[in-house]
């Protein structure tokens, strides 16, 4: 780790956050607004007009149609400002304002695809329960109209409706048929997109929250404070020598050392805390309503349960003692992301340079 006046390791890249006054204003917000209760009227008719052509609900269809149904609503300019994908799956990449606001449109655009999933599905099943109310009818009306004794002109008209009824009701079982495999492609879709959200924002190792999710996090916690006021302390984590230990006995031991700390990490926080993989060996932990001394505190029982813990690799055949160093710092009016993170970077190099294994607050 190393002082962010002198210098930084690949494992811990700046981070590159406007204050907010400047990251977002007025204009982008009620822009963002404006784009998203565009999208969401983009996206019912897209999923409406899928389900009534009983078209396959697959990405390039959906796409296809979003498209469609923008330029025929004359919104097609929508279209040229969603935002797009980098295509960097780098989760270390840099953040910068413009990728930050990205995200957080793009988060805001899949819960509102959510929602509509759900709503058409609502209305899938009511169009099943109505189509099965249907038949019934159907049926009772064909009994009637077999029990009437009448002369052959009636008994022709009678096979007349008999054969009406028998295709109106084939028609409905097809219908039931294909609502029954829209719901259940919707329902696969809304898990996928559940997934996907979590991948997004989720360390592949860990499983605990990744760089962008601290990132964004930070930001909600810096505008929330902004607002509202309170106290929000950051602790900063870093194994000591662990280098060490991949050079000594490989990555994957490495690996299984991460994943037992970050486990361990979770296992003191309470449920208004957040923490993550920052990079590499280093952890973030957001303690919003906490001051440095709580901080202080809690980055203690941590360091001292990591110094006590023998971790061991899956065949039980290394076994490894591992310390920690921990730079904390509070919130101060006028930081912004880069500011404090920066500030908790150096108390965190503070801590490495005057021996490890320690905590220091700036």
């Amino acid at each position: 780790m190393h002082n962010l006046a002198v210098g930084r390791s690949d494992t811990m890249p700046d981070i590159n956050i406007l204050p907010v006054k400047d990251r977002v204003t007025p204009r982008v917000v009620e822009r963002n607004k404006t784009c998203l209760v565009n999208i969401s009227v983009i996206a019912r008719d897209t999923l409406k007009t899928l389900v009534v052509k009983s078209i396959p609900l697959t990405p390039q269809n959906y796409k296809e149609q979003f498209e469609k149904s923008a330029k025929s609503m004359e919104r097609g300019h929508i279209l040229e400002s969603l935002p797009e994908y980098s295509g960097d799956d780098d989760i270390s990449c840099n953040v910068n304002p413009v990728s930050l606001e990205k995200e957080r449109v793009l988060s805001e655009m899949a819960e509102e695809t959510r929602k509509v999933m759900t709503e058409v599905a609502g209305i899938i099943e009511s169009l099943k329960d109505r189509s099965i109310k249907h038949n019934k009818n159907l049926d009772d009306e064909v009994k009637k109209i077999e029990d009437i004794d009448a002369n052959n002109n009636i008994m022709e008209v009678k096979k007349l409706l008999i054969g009406e009824l028998q295709k109106i009701k084939q028609d409905n079982t097809s219908l039931k048929q294909q609502l029954d495999n829209t719901t259940k492609d919707l329902e696969e879709n809304k898990d996928k997109l559940e997934e996907f959200k979590k991948i997004a924002v989720m360390d592949p190792l860990t499983h605990i929250p990744n760089r962008r999710a601290l990132d964004l996090k930070l930001l909600n916690e810096i505008s929330r404070i902004t607002r509202y006021g309170g106290s929000l302390s950051i602790v900063f984590i870093d194994l000591d020598h662990f280098k060490n230990i991949n050079d000594s006995y490989g990555h994957s031991v490495g690996d299984e050392v991460l994943i037992a700390f970050a486990s361990l990490l979770q296992s003191h926080l309470r449920d208004t805390d957040y923490a993550g993989r920052y990079g590499g060996e280093e952890f973030v932990i957001l303690l919003p309503g906490t001051d440095r001394e709580g901080a202080r505190i809690l980055a203690e029982r941590i360091r001292s349960e990591i110094k006590k813990k023998t971790f061991m690799d899956k065949k039980k055949s290394i076994c490894l003692k591992v310390t920690a160093s921990f730079g904390i710092t509070e919130h101060r009016d006028g930081d912004d992301g880069k500011i404090i993170l920066e500030r908790a970077d150096s108390a965190l190099y503070k801590a490495k340079e005057t021996g490890r294994d320690r905590i220091e607050d700036i």
